[in-house]
């Protein structure tokens, strides 16, 4: 099942190094998965066996792996302290097979203004569950994997890395503040890309 449980990773964002939370635990890690086939191979170059095999599929067949980059994108239409009204993807995405393969929404608004002493604002945002946007890949989660509605404490601040300043979305976990991602924020449009962990859809 897809949750949405903070565990805090470091990755490589543009041209900065920012603390990255991954909001999302998949069952569908990195690790060697298991061959699950049946059948019994007697070499390396000839099947001899008369049972249909699943494991060397092509790309979307059954028993056939990709990797895909879970993260978030979200976009939203924001007047400091007073309002955010928007929405937030959970995307599944890989390049290679034409970019994101799935994406569930939620609508995003926020409920109350909260402090962050080193945001230029911060809300906190209910997620409500709607559905699918995309859905391109038979290794899609199911869309009861998703978590259901849940709240999250979002801001909009600057990260300073080499000696340059980037504008980030900022997430409060635990009563601590992290940066977690590149965000834009013109005029009253804001946007970021939160990239979380790599995982096998199969």
């Amino acid at each position: 099942m897809l949750s949405r449980t903070f565990v805090l990773t470091t990755v490589a964002l543009s041209f900065a190094t920012i603390g990255c939370g991954g909001k999302t635990d998949t069952a569908t890690d990195t690790g060697e998965p298991a061959d699950t086939d049946t059948d019994t191979d007697t070499d390396t170059d000839t099947d001899t066996d008369s049972d249909a095999d699943t494991d060397t599929g092509e790309t979307g067949e059954t028993g056939s792996m990709d990797t895909a980059l879970v993260g978030y994108y979200g976009e939203a239409e924001v007047e400091p302290d007073v309002s955010y009204i928007g929405f937030e993807d959970i995307y599944f995405r890989n390049a290679a097979l034409g970019g994101v393969l799935c994406a569930y929404r939620y609508d995003a608004e926020a409920s109350s203004t909260v402090t962050c002493d080193d945001c230029d604002w911060a809300f906190s945002v209910d997620m409500t569950p709607v559905g699918y946007e995309t859905n391109e890949h038979p290794g899609c989660p199911g869309e009861g994997d998703y978590g259901g509605a849940a709240t999250y404490v979002y801001g909009f601040g600057q990260y300073e890395y080499g000696g340059n300043t980037y504008d980030v979305l900022k997430y409060e976990y635990g009563g601590t503040w992290y940066d977690v991602a590149l965000a834009e924020f013109e005029g009253s449009n804001f946007t970021y890309d939160w990239p979380s962990q790599l995982v096998y859809l199969y």
